[in-house]
């Protein structure tokens, strides 16, 4: 049997290269099995999550306390492609969300202040310092000592806590954006929800029929389960 030319026998090893390079690509990129949420290890480790975030929801929202809450329960998949490849295959987060309700924006200053600080985060003093340089930082607009000033124009604060992650937003009852604020307090893009409870229109009613203070939302975030790749 006559031997395949040179050509013939480059376009087989073109042809097995392209297969195997199809086969390294598929592979890298397939999905990881799908997480049960409610498998055993997950559910005893989400509970310890639920505790934690509640506390340092509690913290963050003394003396006043939070008049309305919502949770949300998610978990997403690692990235695992030619530009991302994650260590981990699935995450997991357990979002305690809060409403407190101060007299005035120098009130939900030290609230949040002392808050950061009683969870030992990394920045507490972040609020403080861009409400004192606010004037610098926005020149021609009312200042916080302001009757005319907005709350709702503070921008959000994020701050790192030993594993909890806490983010604040401030509003008020003639805010606008109110209901925009409360969903992206207690929402997730996370493809796999295990738990939704965000705030309701009867809530929002509510802090809209109040005629005084300051509405801080706050959301604390903990991630309570992970899985290697």
């Amino acid at each position: 049997m006559p031997r395949p030319g040179p050509r013939r026998a480059l376009c087989r090893l073109g042809a097995t290269a392209l297969v195997l390079l199809s086969l390294l690509a598929t592979s890298c990129s397939a999905p990881p099995v799908p997480l049960d949420p409610q498998r055993s290890d997950v559910v005893a480790e989400r509970g310890p999550a639920r505790i934690a975030t509640a506390g340092a929801l509690a913290s963050m929202t003394r003396p006043y306390g939070a008049e309305s809450s919502a949770t949300i329960d998610s978990c997403a998949a690692g990235e695992d492609n030619w530009k991302v490849r994650d260590p981990w295959s699935y995450r997991c987060w357990f979002a305690y969300s809060g409403v407190a309700v101060v007299p005035d924006l120098t009130a939900a200053t030290a609230m949040v202040t002392s808050g950061l600080i009683a969870l030992d985060c990394e920045d507490p003093h972040q609020l403080a310092q861009q409400l004192s340089q606010w004037g610098e930082l926005n020149p021609g607009e009312p200042l916080p000592t302001d009757p005319d000033f907005q709350p709702g124009v503070v921008p959000p604060q994020l701050d790192q806590c030993r594993g909890i992650e806490v983010w604040v937003r401030f509003s008020s009852a003639t805010d606008p954006l109110l209901a925009v604020v409360a969903a992206d307090a207690a929402s997730t893009r996370d493809p796999l929800v295990v738990r939704a409870n965000p705030f309701s229109d009867a809530q929002l009613q509510r802090l809209r029929a109040r005629d005084d203070g300051v509405i801080v939302f706050v959301t604390v975030r903990m991630m309570y389960h992970q899985e290697p790749r």
